[in-house]
């Protein structure tokens, strides 16, 4: 095939993403604000995920509930605009706080919105 038919392809990194990358390809649907920003999966020790999107933006997911995380992060970035702002990281690993670290360093903690009883993720798995 040609390359070009690979062009949309996020480039995959890390140790196990060949491998363990399928559901996570399949969960970022064609019509996701995600996909059409995507550029590479990297796995972080074999255990959970960053999204590297253009414009060197990395999302950090968490190793468990990373799927509710993806309806999350579109909301960002449709709803609230974050890939227009001087963000370097956005972290959703932590259940009760969004973290911005800006392209200066300084890291932004922001609140979530209080979630539906029994919506939200589990709190288990590593920060790593």
């Amino acid at each position: 095939a040609p390359r070009s038919d690979f062009a949309r392809l996020p480039v995959l990194m890390g140790k196990g993403a060949p491998e363990s990358a399928a559901p996570l390809i399949d969960a970022l649907a064609p019509d996701r604000a995600i996909k059409a920003r995507l550029v590479a999966i990297q796995r972080i020790a074999e255990r959970r995920w960053d999204l590297i999107l253009a414009g060197g933006v990395t999302v950090r997911l968490p190793e468990e509930g990373w799927e509710a995380e993806l309806g999350e992060l579109e909301k960002l970035i449709v709803e609230k605009g974050v890939l227009e702002r001087d963000i370097e990281i956005i972290d959703l690993r932590y259940p009760d706080n969004y973290v911005f670290r800006l392209h200066n360093g300084d890291s932004r903690p922001v609140p979530r919105e209080r979630r539906a009883e029994g919506v939200s993720r589990p709190h288990g798995g590593s920060v790593a």
